[in-house]
């Protein structure tokens, strides 16, 4: 496997609220296709820039031609600003899959965080969406787990190698699964002797 991945594995890993003993199976941000629109807004946005440059340098006399330099800059350092922003927020949304739960992050750079939670034991159905072209040549989906009671989803949008987090996360699920039943036997063998 390769260092840099979609789906990071790692033992090291911490975050704010980690609970004692809870390690983290594998964390994964959204796909980078999210950034495909915001690349061509991007594109576009310069490619108008040179075409607007071009009108005005055939239009304006010479002497207003430090004022055209000026505007550019400040168009193309906001442009370049909201991008690596709106980069760095994508990034920051990420899954996160631990031994007892599930976690969604969102985060932005301005003083934005959501958590959103939920307890592997509490996990009824663990659905995976990958429809169409793009989703199967890019190998990105959706996932949504729902809790038992079924008033409560979380919803994975864009995740990175949706087969494997789905079958990573089943495999986790069954054994809290398998966990909670010899747990569940054995207070019983020991209530009852």
């Amino acid at each position: 496997m390769h260092i840099w991945q979609y789906i990071f594995r790692t033992k090291k890993f911490g975050f704010p609220g980690q609970m004692e003993g809870e390690v983290v199976e594998f964390f994964t941000p959204r796909h980078m296709v999210v950034l495909v629109p915001l690349i061509s807004i991007l594109i576009l946005f310069i490619f108008g820039l040179v075409v607007l440059d071009f009108l005005w340098i055939a239009i304006l006399p010479p002497v207003y031609m430090s004022w055209l330099i000026f505007f550019n800059s400040v168009f193309l350092i906001f442009i370049v600003h909201v991008f690596f922003l709106r980069c760095v927020n994508s990034m920051m949304n990420i899954m996160i899959v631990t031994n007892f739960r599930v976690l969604r992050v969102k985060s932005t750079v301005f003083l934005h965080r959501e958590r959103n939670v939920l307890h592997m034991k509490n996990i009824q159905d663990i659905e995976m969406y990958q429809s169409g072209i793009l989703p199967r040549l890019f190998d990105y989906g959706h996932i949504v787990i729902t809790s038992a009671s079924g008033e409560y989803e979380l919803n994975f949008y864009y995740t990175p190698h949706t087969q494997k987090v789905y079958n990573i996360l089943n495999h986790i699920c069954q054994k809290v699964v398998q966990k909670t039943k010899t747990q569940s036997v054995e207070r019983q063998n020991f209530t009852n002797p």
